[in-house]
């Protein structure tokens, strides 16, 4: 696809975005279930106009046919990510009775759209759809990069306003409605990732302002913020949290207890690493003993305590120290004894503070790499075998460069069959120690160094016959005559 083609594909996606989401906010007075679900929320008209929240009709195509009576495409409705086909190939609106709210750009352009289902009926025998929707993946939409609030609190952000993520978009609006101070941003569904917190910190200074996390208290909301902590830490080390009672969320909070309340709750966050480590003991816990918080067998608290560290290895370095003696208050154990099952669990990770994508590892080579050359190479003629055969000589393997052997305090090298090993250790000082098993090596040694003696190259030590017995004497113990 060209630049131009693509421009207007885009143009194309940003128009239709626009004309579904003032067909949706048309239809929102005829909802009697979504304007009581903003009423019970506390959501109040002048928001509804604010977030210009919207309504799906319940029809399979109003949106499609809306769309069309305007003059758009079948295909271009298809690509902005507003209808699907269905199993014979109708072209069918995506989002049907459901509470809409827009997804928008940095240039204020409507770019996609999460829609809120009604909550089912217990009685009813249909399963339930989900309960939120995002538009799929388009040109201008991607779930992995988007935040919903990042738009519309931006100007607030780069006034000093503090950032709190969110797991949904009414907790957002909660948030944004209790406290002028505080700017709710929420990844809507999906886990959030590093391009979410790269997002995020372009709009505001997290070093400055920091960040905190504000997910449901919830059994998917304590997941969801197990699984995001080490991202937050990688942005933000003195990130902070706030731990909301079971089942509530900051919309659910500030519904019932009011904006006030929430306000005051927003301004008393805990440590974020205080929040994982408690949610960690209580998931383990509740594994190894529900009725009790602290197990009573050594070995159920040890597991728990395995579970623990690997979690207090994750967090950055400055928060360490005091979680392993909150650990250890919370369990009874001894200090050293979780100090010693973070070591061992810290030993067995990778140095990098986070996991790294694995490399692309390149393709493997028939033969093996070059070795360096030797310093004094030595030329070997061809055995008698290879040459009878036909075959090329056979190659002895190249030694490694000094510096690659293992260096011992002791290392004995016998020399049943040739002298070479000897003579690199007299001629080039390897710290080792040799033992000469008869003269006749000493003879052959002193032989090749005066040899090299007169090609023009210098031995490093004084190298002859009594120089090696006296070596032998000295190392193996026995007799320096030759």
């Amino acid at each position: 696809m060209t630049s131009s083609s693509a421009i207007e594909t885009e143009r194309s996606v940003v128009r239709l975005n626009f004309w579904a989401q003032n067909f949706y906010r048309a239809q929102l007075a005829r909802s009697r279930w979504g304007c009581s679900f903003l009423r019970e929320r506390g959501v109040s008209p002048a928001q509804v106009s604010s977030w210009q929240i919207g309504y799906a009709p319940a029809g399979r195509r109003t949106l499609v046919e809306h769309l069309q009576r305007r003059g758009a495409h079948p295909v271009a409705i298809e690509e902005a990510g507003l209808a699907i086909r269905d199993g014979d190939g109708v072209l069918i609106d995506l989002f049907r009775d459901r509470l809409m709210l827009a997804f928008h750009a940095s240039t204020g352009a409507v770019i996609g759209f999460i829609g809120r289902a009604r909550d089912p009926i217990s009685a009813s025998s249909r399963p339930a759809p989900p309960k939120y929707l995002n538009t799929p993946e388009t040109r201008l939409f991607h779930k992995g990069e988007v935040l919903f609030g990042l738009d519309e609190g931006r100007h607030r952000l780069r006034r000093g306003a503090h950032p709190v993520i969110v797991e949904g978009p009414f907790d957002v609006m909660a948030i944004n409605l209790a406290s002028a101070d505080h700017v709710g941003v929420a990844p809507c569904g999906t886990q959030l990732t590093p391009a979410h917190l790269a997002a995020l910190t372009h709009a505001a200074p997290l070093e400055d302002c920091g960040l905190s996390m504000a997910f449901d208290g919830d059994r998917a909301g304590r997941e969801a913020l197990l699984r995001s902590y080490t991202q937050v830490f990688a942005a933000v080390p003195a990130a902070t949290a706030l731990a909301f009672p079971d089942d509530s969320d900051p919309a659910a909070f500030g519904a019932q207890y009011g904006p006030k309340a929430l306000a005051a709750f927003l301004r008393r966050p805990v440590a974020l690493a205080d929040l994982v480590l408690d949610l960690t003991l209580r998931i383990l816990t509740a594994r190894s003993q529900p009725s009790n918080l602290r197990p009573p067998y050594p070995e159920e608290r040890l597991a728990v305590l395995r579970g623990a560290v690997a979690v207090i290895a994750t967090l950055p370095s400055h928060q360490v120290a005091q979680q392993v003696a909150r650990l250890s208050q919370a369990l009874n154990v001894d200090h050293h004894l979780v100090t010693e099952a973070l070591i061992n669990t810290s030993a067995h990770r990778s140095w990098e503070p986070f996991p790294l994508p694995k490399a692309r590892l390149p393709a493997p080579r028939r033969s093996p790499p070059p070795m360096p050359q030797q310093l004094f190479p030595t030329r070997r003629p061809p055995s008698r075998r290879s040459l009878h055969r036909g075959r090329p000589p056979t190659r002895r393997r190249p030694r490694l460069p000094l510096g690659a052997y293992p260096q011992p305090s002791t290392t004995f090298v016998s020399f049943r069959t040739r002298h070479r090993s000897i003579d690199d250790a007299i001629f080039h000082r390897l710290p080792w120690v040799c033992h000469v098993v008869s003269g006749r090596h000493a003879r052959a040694v002193a032989a090749s160094t005066g040899n090299r003696q007169r090609d023009g190259h210098r031995p490093p030590v004084r190298c002859d016959v009594l120089a090696v017995g006296s070596l032998a004497k000295r190392m193996a113990g026995g007799s320096s005559r030759l």
